[in-house]
């Protein structure tokens, strides 16, 4: 289950479009809920706040805010790159 401080994190990154993401990686994955139908979103945000358990939907938020947290580090990269700028790390070495 996702907890309160854990929520607060994500959310920072997700924002409030999250959820078409991760039905279409669930569907990707090909994971259904017991009837065989996919979940829908209201069912992914009711985990996302913590109201459902299910750890196939939390696994999934969780790739999504990965990939996207990897995206934002390239893109910070390039722009810092192209502009000349030092990153953080070559600032605190």
């Amino acid at each position: 289950m996702i907890k309160k401080e854990e929520r607060i994190l994500l959310k920072i990154l997700l924002g409030h479009n999250y959820t078409r993401e991760v039905g279409f990686l669930l569907r990707l994955k090909k994971i259904s809920n017991r009837r065989g139908t996919r979940y829908s979103a209201s069912m992914i945000r009711r985990v996302f706040n913590g109201y459902a358990k299910n750890t196939e939907i939390e696994n999934a938020i969780l790739q999504v805010y990965a990939s996207r947290k990897q995206l934002m580090d390239d893109n910070d990269k390039l722009k810092n790159t192209i502009l000349g700028l030092r990153s953080e790390d070559e600032i605190g070495s």
